[in-house]
This record gives C-alpha cells, sequence and structure tokens, in this order.
C-alpha cells in the first residue's frame, strides 16, 4: 500500500485547506485492493446531498462523493483503480458516512430517568431542566457515544415536522434540511453545543430525528379486538 510522501502530505493539506475545511480522511483499503485514498470528510451541505442522491441512485451517490471530495491521489489514478475495483466508490463513500456520524447501533430514545442520566448530565442539572420544562415530557435521545435530552414538541410542530420530512422522500431531496431545524430547537442539553455536534458529525441528526418521532409516540404498537 502506498505510503504518502512528505510533498504529498503537504499537498494534501494545502488542498484540504483551499477548497474544503482544512481536515481530510485517510483510508487504506486492504486487501485485495491495497490502496490509499484521502478524501475531505462530508459537511453538512455534502451529506444533505449525499443522502438525498443515495436514495435515488446509490452507485452514482457513491463516486460523486469520492469524486467531489477527493484529495488524494489524482483524478486520473483513482479512475484506473476504480476501474480494477469498482466497488471501490461504494467502500470509500460508506466510510465517508461512518466519520459523519451515520453509524446505527440501537437507538437511544426513552423518558429520562434520573437515576441513569446520559454521560456528563448531572442530577442537579437534570432537576433544572425537568423544572424548566414545566411538564412537558423530556427524554434521553441517541446512540451510544452520543446521547441528548429532548424537549416533546408542541402537537402542531411535531405534525407539521412529519409532513414536511414526508413530503421531502417523495421528492428524494431536502430531508436533512426539513428536519435538522426541528430536532435543534426540541434539544435542551447535550455534552456538547449541538451546532458543534452535527457540524462535525452531521449524520448525528437522525438518531435525534428517531427520537423526535418517538416523543410523538411513533413505532407505539397498537392491538385491535372486538368488544
Amino acid at each position: 500500500m502506498h505510503e504518502l510522501t512528505d510533498e504529498e502530505r503537504a499537498s494534501i493539506k494545502q488542498r484540504a485547506s483551499a477548497d474544503f475545511q482544512g481536515e481530510a480522511l485517510a483510508i487504506p483499503i486492504g486487501d485485495p485492493i491495497g490502496e490509499l485514498i484521502v478524501v475531505a470528510p462530508f459537511d453538512r451541505k455534502a451529506y444533505s446531498e449525499y443522502d438525498d442522491a443515495e436514495d435515488k441512485d446509490p452507485q452514482t451517490a457513491y463516486s460523486k462523493a469520492l469524486y467531489d471530495r477527493l484529495l488524494f491521489p489524482d483524478f486520473a489514478t483513482l479512475a484506473a483503480i476504480s476501474a480494477r475495483w469498482p466497488a471501490l466508490p461504494e467502500i470509500v463513500a460508506r466510510e465517508m458516512r461512518r466519520e459523519a456520524g451515520a453509524v446505527y447501533p440501537e437507538h437511544i430514545a426513552e423518558p429520562l430517568d434520573i437515576k441513569k442520566l446520559p454521560d456528563g448530565l448531572s442530577k442537579d442539572a437534570a432537576s433544572k431542566l425537568v423544572s424548566e420544562a414545566n411538564g412537558a415530557n423530556l427524554w434521553t435521545v441517541g446512540v451510544p457515544g452520543f446521547a441528548c435530552v429532548m424537549r416533546a414538541p408542541e402537537p402542531n410542530a411535531w405534525i407539521a415536522a412529519r409532513a414536511m420530512y414526508d413530503d421531502a422522500v417523495r421528492k428524494g431531496s431536502g430531508k436533512i434540511d426539513v428536519i435538522d431545524p426541528y430536532v435543534r430547537a426540541a434539544v435542551v442539553w447535550c455534552a456538547e453545543p449541538i451546532a458543534d455536534a452535527l457540524a462535525r458529525k452531521p449524520a448525528r441528526v437522525w438518531p435525534l430525528w428517531y427520537g423526535f418521532k418517538r416523543i410523538g409516540g411513533e413505532g407505539a404498537q397498537a392491538r385491535t379486538f372486538r368488544l
């Protein structure tokens, strides 16, 4: 597998600073491919576009994500590697997605429990959140390693968010743009500011959306019987 020279590292850092946010992801790919790919991580806009595109045409979305944010090797070299190993774009895109926070272990969505608080939230701070909620339900939402406290939204806000999301799904674009402001508004505590958390890992909007829906009662089991 290729090892970057000092000159190549400097060139990558220069381009990452000039064209992206200054960050670079080195992705060594093992056998049988045995290549090193370096890309810029997804920002919020790029991840939103990728997420929409993946639903419509996954293979095109993988390639576009790779080529749009490629830092190493050059395009011609990458094209030759991809011609030999056509699974390469998907492998890289999935790593980019994982680095953006799109890992889906078991979701956390449960009423806030003073006896089982998320890491970083003290009992005193939790009690204050409960007091400030004025009777509104508070839930712990997220995934292991990333948990926030969310306040139940007003029914009209919950219904509007679901309707706008369903419309974005039908259109095939704009899902994250629709849900982002609603989940941010519902979050009352995170271990780090929610804006920073979603800027660093934009895909983490999804576990928050899952929690938002659960707070409204979505997913509750029902069973019908005749009286």
